[in-house]
């Protein structure tokens, strides 16, 4: 059996030993990565979003992912989610159903996603610049 009653410097051991027991007991069985935090940031959020893709400039050019890019595919770009990573996302009670395969918007931009032209047709989102969506992570 274990006794608190101590003196001195064993009075100074056991406060140690109890506080790295107490921080043991707290500490996570795996660590998070970042990548699975910021899923987890994601997950049922409000956020910033517009749309991109909508002149020629764009076809034929490569998303971050290394994918052609193709406006009217259900895709977007988005700072630290996995590529590959499903989001639905809800604009005025429209949703669809978009793959992340690029990386952006701009960090100054304020905005959280950017949209291929084809998400936002199905969204109805077309002149309305930057808008609010609710995302939500799918897989």
């Amino acid at each position: 059996m274990f006794s608190l009653i101590t003196v001195g410097a064993d009075r100074r051991r056991a406060s140690v030993a109890i506080a790295l027991g107490l921080a043991c007991l707290s500490w996570p069985a795996q660590a998070e990565s970042p990548v699975q935090s910021a899923a987890k940031a994601d997950l049922g959020q409000i956020v910033r979003a517009s749309w991109y893709g909508g002149g020629n400039e764009h076809l034929s050019r490569y998303t971050a992912s290394g994918e052609v890019f193709r406006p009217w595919d259900r895709t977007a770009a988005h700072r630290s989610l996995p590529f590959g990573t499903r989001l639905q996302v809800t604009y005025r009670g429209l949703s669809t159903i978009v793959r992340i395969n690029d990386r952006g918007p701009g960090v100054n931009t304020g905005r959280a996603l950017d949209l291929s032209r084809g998400a936002a047709s199905d969204l109805g989102m077309f002149g309305a610049g930057d808008v609010r969506v609710a995302i939500r992570v799918i897989n």
